[in-house]
């Protein structure tokens, strides 16, 4: 069986996502949320956010990591949004 998937037409790309991204800020919030704030260059915000189960486990580089990987989800969409407009 052949599960290579075959890509044909436009599609959003890692290197796309990335230079899309002008600028990213965090927050920290109550005992155990980090927020994560990208700007896009064309003006438009995603935010993403953790948060662990328990607040003794908090780690703000951890935090960091995953709330702009799910950000970074909210980019590919607004991209995804972009190139099916087109």
């Amino acid at each position: 069986m052949n599960n290579k998937i075959t890509l044909t037409g436009p599609n959003v790309t890692p290197e796309d996502v990335k230079n899309s991204i002008k600028s990213e800020e965090y927050m920290f919030l109550g005992k155990k949320t980090t927020i994560c704030l990208l700007t896009l260059i064309n003006g438009f915000e995603v935010v993403g956010s953790s948060a662990p189960v328990n607040p003794k486990l908090f780690n703000k580089e951890m935090g960091k990591i995953y709330a702009k990987e799910k950000a970074i989800d909210q980019v590919w969409m607004h991209l995804g949004s972009i190139l099916h407009n087109q």
